[in-house]
């Protein structure tokens, strides 16, 4: 968008994100004024639980941004198109704002969802992602 000529990282955190799905995109001016737009992107947010994974495409990693009204552990389950877990990561949690970095070096391209769960394995979000 605008002049940047190679890949740019964008990260947003929502804090007024609704219960349901959202959805998001960028909105900038090209160098000679016009509007531009970014793909739209959708998350889930149950629970009160509010996430963002940025950037998205992914390329090798991402972070995920959560905000959250609990403590304990975080299951992070990513998962192929059909349905296949081809990766699993457990975070610490701490109430409030955090960031959680995570890196799927050998993920093929395609598409994704991550799957978050709570530690009893109760589900609190799912957000689809691209692997570029």
């Amino acid at each position: 968008m605008g002049d940047a000529t190679g890949t740019t990282a964008y990260a947003f955190l929502d804090k007024e994100a609704s219960v349901g799905v959202n959805y998001y995109h960028i909105h900038g001016f090209g160098h000679d004024g016009t509007d531009q737009y970014s793909p739209v992107v959708s998350a889930l947010m149950t629970k009160g639980t509010r996430f963002l994974i940025a950037p998205n495409p992914v390329i090798d990693g991402a972070s995920l941004f959560l905000q959250v009204p609990m403590t304990g552990r975080l299951i992070v389950q990513t998962m192929d198109a059909s349905g296949r877990l081809v990766h699993q990561h457990v975070a610490s949690l701490s109430e409030g704002d955090q960031r959680i970095d995570l890196q799927w070096p050998q993920l093929e391209a395609g598409s994704y969802v991550l799957l978050l769960s709570d530690a009893k394995g109760e589900p609190l979000a799912r957000v689809p992602f691209v692997r570029q």
